[in-house]
């Protein structure tokens, strides 16, 4: 009777405190909790398949969502104690001024935020795509509600603010078709025959296993070149000459290039066609060895 007594006095002075009682308020918090939890870890998990669908990103957007709820799970529970009644709907009321005051206090972490919202929306990128952007190439690992993170080809993580990538000019090399088209430039001398050093240059380039054939049908019927070449230049003291390599992608392109470039040297020297090189000629005149 004494417990039931104390209990029952307990409630009678908390009653004025809470909106419907403790044990209301109890019941009330404990559903809002839960109800936020398991409702964000449904968001997350929708974003989770819906990214993947997408080849997308968007673990940001669920942490936005999340954090969203739990706000609302604590007003919810402000709104159940009565002395913080007015601070809950003063709070709810003045969100737009907070938002104002917030905006003008962190302009850059809300251009951040809203640039990742478009940068999801619009998709000029996506996690594992290959990209370049500001003299940085590398691998879109993760967007975030701040800043995206690429990793280099040399395994360093770079991490620019979504409102730099947004407002920046971009080159998705992944966006569709991540065939690469590779310039291979070699100098020859002038006294080299030039169609015998682009035949043992297309001989080099077509049986390599990176390289792509890019022909249609119609043009390997039509007798088009598997290898296209170009004369850049007649320089100083090398014709130059190009040519224009497929391949599946920028990493394998660059590795076919070293390849190529060490297997073609090789060819040339049992050719006997030069790579020319700047240098001089020294003269010296009898006079001068006179005096």
């Amino acid at each position: 009777m004494v417990l039931q007594a104390t209990v029952s006095g307990f409630l009678e002075k908390t009653e004025h405190i809470f909106k419907n009682g403790l044990i209301s308020f109890c019941a009330v918090s404990v559903l809002l909790v839960l109800a936020a939890v398991i409702l964000g870890r449904i968001i997350r998990k929708l974003f989770h398949r819906y990214g993947e669908k997408k080849q997308s990103d968007f673990g940001f957007a669920a942490s936005f969502c999340n954090a969203v709820l739990y706000a609302l799970a604590g007003f919810g529970i402000l709104e159940q104690i009565v002395p913080l009644q007015n601070i809950a709907v003063s709070l709810l009321a003045s969100s737009g001024v907070a938002a104002l005051i917030v905006g003008l206090a962190a302009q850059e972490s809300m251009a951040n935020l809203i640039s990742g919202f478009l940068i999801v929306l619009y998709r000029p990128i996506a996690v594992g795509n290959l990209i370049r952007i500001g003299g940085i190439t590398g691998t879109v690992e993760e967007i975030t509600l701040r800043h995206t993170v690429i990793r280099t080809f040399e395994n360093s993580r770079m991490v620019i603010p979504n409102s730099v990538v947004n407002s920046s000019t971009l080159e998705n090399i992944s966006m569709k078709d991540a065939h690469v088209c590779n310039f291979l430039d070699i100098g020859i001398g002038y006294g080299a025959d030039a169609a015998l050093a682009m035949r043992l240059m297309e001989e080099e380039i077509v049986q390599h296993r990176y390289y792509l054939d890019v022909r249609s049908a119609e043009e390997i019927a039509a007798g088009a070149p598997a290898v296209v070449f170009r004369c850049l230049d007649l320089g100083d003291f090398a014709v130059k000459l190009r040519a224009i390599v497929w391949s599946p992608d920028m990493a394998t392109g660059a590795e076919m290039l070293s390849d190529l470039r060490l297997s073609i040297k090789k060819r040339f020297d049992e050719a006997g066609i030069e790579i020319p090189y700047p240098y001089q000629n020294l003269v010296i005149r009898k006079n001068d060895l006179d005096a």
